[in-house]
């Protein structure tokens, strides 16, 4: 009965964890890619023209709104109209992420020049601003792209991992096998279940990291994603693309996340707090668990952003392009939405799993 208990209320806590914390995770995503598409890109520039090529612009210095959003259309990306006045020198005068947005306008033209033209889309948002972004853009379902798909891939996630490491754990400590010390036999089965974890976990968060950095609508639901990816890349674009740098994530992570909350559940804290510590201790260890292993995220989810067979997924590649467009600050885009994530979603998973375990072991 025990290890199907584990099972069973590993799976449901994923599924419950992810669900409510997903609108974070979103925030995430869109911070890492549209981050990298910045520093990568010239991603300001969303068009520039030069010369005066169209007759529509020569004859007038603001284009008109049907010719700005056609450019934006081919972009197939998020601009944002700066909402103040151009100088006769050309610069635009600072106005926040907040102000821009309330402005409730598209994208910002800038007359660099006499003979160039440029339309800036400012994507260094802030979390708030990315949260207004998105509810504009794309609406409350913006934000839970690819959650379907992901509640049952976590639901699958949490059952192997709380299972293998419960499992790792009760034979080694029951067995001495290698007559191991507490704390080792906690990080070896910590370890074994973010390595067995990782083979579910980069099919599932392809399709997640897909559909979350996508355009709206540009994919119908999460099986259209996945025949999408498997059609231009084969099995392996879905199964194996990122799980290099998901098992160098999950092993470590795991490790941090199982040790630390099994160890403050047995201080006194824990005690005194009652059916509140694994709220606190799983938002607690959650945290952890993702604050030395969010650069390795930041590359998986730049990898598996990456489409089709031709696409840079070479690790190191793009470990180089970070830190040479961006230095170490380009490994930690979207962390304030991670860390928030990561509380709230691992303080509900660890309390709904208690619970669960509760009731079916009595």
């Amino acid at each position: 009965m025990f290890p199907f208990a584990s099972v069973l209320a590993g799976s449901l806590a994923g599924a419950v964890g992810v669900g409510v914390a997903f609108p974070l995770d979103t925030l995430k995503t869109k911070a890492q890619v549209m981050g990298q598409q910045r520093k990568k890109e010239n991603y300001s520039e969303v068009a520039t023209n030069t010369k005066h090529d169209d007759p529509a612009v020569s004859k007038e210095k603001t284009p008109s709104p049907e010719r700005k959003k056609h450019m934006m259309e081919e972009q197939g990306t998020i601009a944002i109209e700066i909402a103040t006045n151009i100088d006769e020198g050309g610069s635009v005068e600072e106005a926040t992420d907040l102000e821009i947005l309330e402005a409730g306008q598209e994208c910002a033209f800038i007359s660099k020049d006499e003979d160039e033209e440029a339309y800036v889309a400012k994507t260094d948002l802030s979390m708030t601003a990315m949260v207004i972004l998105i509810w504009k853009v794309e609406g409350v379902l913006g934000f839970f792209n690819g959650v379907r798909g992901m509640m049952i891939g976590q639901a699958l996630v949490k059952a192997v991992a709380f299972s293998i490491n419960t499992f790792f754990l009760t034979v080694l400590e029951q067995q001495q096998i290698f007559a191991l010390a507490p704390i080792v036999n906690m990080i070896v089965s910590a370890c074994l279940s973010g390595f067995f974890a990782a083979f579910i976990v980069t099919p599932v968060e392809r399709i997640k990291v897909m559909m979350q950095a996508s355009e709206k609508n540009f994919y119908k639901n999460e099986l259209h994603c996945a025949e999408a990816v498997i059609r231009a890349e084969g099995w392996e674009g879905l199964l194996v693309r990122g799980l290099g740098t998901t098992i160098a994530r999950e092993v470590p992570s795991y490790a941090v996340y199982f040790v630390l909350y099994g160890f403050l559940m047995q201080t006194p804290i824990a005690i005194f707090l009652g059916g509140f510590a694994p709220l606190l201790f799983g938002a607690l260890s959650g945290c952890a668990s993702w604050l030395p292993v969010y650069p390795v995220d930041v590359v998986k989810t730049l990898i598996q952003n990456t489409e089709g067979k031709e696409g840079h997924v070479n690790v190191w590649d793009v470990i180089h392009e970070l830190y040479s467009e961006g230095g170490i600050a380009a490994f930690f885009d979207g962390l304030k939405p991670k860390m928030l994530r990561a509380a709230v979603s691992h303080a509900v998973t660890f309390w709904t799993y208690s619970i669960i375990m509760e009731h079916l072991i009595q």
